[in-house]
């Protein structure tokens, strides 16, 4: 019976690594060549606490006041929109869930994956990482709403956009997380439609994916 358990459990990990290597190869190819930008740096928002509506809202105001400063500054070079805004979406991804169609993907890498506990923990090092792969539209906030486990004393975790070749990641933020449950935001304004890669890992911990909430708002 124990080795029929034992032989359970080793067929279950090979199935997940093969179905996590499927996807990853069919998303490789986004991960090299984003084709959009964040239209100013994105801002980070973590206070050891649970993030509140009233946080995402003042987050949100935080990064649409800076794309404001922004855009005044260059109306010379601003094209009007030609077409009409979407409307407003809200989608909760978590390990049951990481993709809503047409919206927002997600792609891994080294990680350890528990199909059982449903759980997907990452190790410490940037080669271990979760890709956020948006279908982003022009002159829409993108606030993000993140739930993590770090297992280790005195996590850092980095979040950044990835860039085309030959660009810098202006954007990238590090910064002291918490032991066990934590939760953080991070909002940006796309700089136009296209592809736009959002990436996180810690430097120095293994943590688990809880759930990311994505708010997609277009600005008036």
């Amino acid at each position: 019976m124990k080795a029929l358990s034992a032989l359970l459990v080793a067929v279950a990990l090979i199935c997940s690594a093969i179905a996590q290597n499927s996807t990853q190869k069919g998303m490789q190819l986004h991960r090299q060549t984003p084709t959009t930008v964040p239209a100013v740096k994105p801002i980070l928002l973590h206070t050891g606490k649970p993030i509140t509506q009233t946080d995402k809202q003042q987050l949100r105001a935080s990064v649409i006041k800076s794309y404001a400063v922004k855009s005044s500054g260059a109306k010379g070079t601003m094209k009007p929109q030609q077409t009409a805004a979407p409307a407003a979406r809200t989608v909760t991804l978590t390990w049951s869930s990481m993709f809503q169609n047409g919206f927002v993907d997600t792609e891994w890498n080294n990680p350890y994956v528990n199909s059982e506990l449903s759980q997907i923990t990452f190790s410490p090092g940037e080669s271990s990482y979760l890709d956020f792969i948006f279908v982003a539209t022009a002159n829409t906030t993108y606030t993000m709403t993140f739930k993590v486990n770090a297992w280790t004393q005195n996590p850092q975790y980095t979040i950044l956009p990835s860039y085309p070749p030959g660009n810098s990641p202006n954007g990238s933020e590090t910064f002291a997380g918490n032991t066990g449950n934590d939760e953080f935001a991070y909002s940006f304004v796309s700089n136009a439609a296209g592809i736009l890669i959002v990436s996180l890992y810690s430097p120095n911990a293994y943590w688990t994916f809880g759930s990311c909430e994505v708010m997609a708002t277009p600005i008036n």
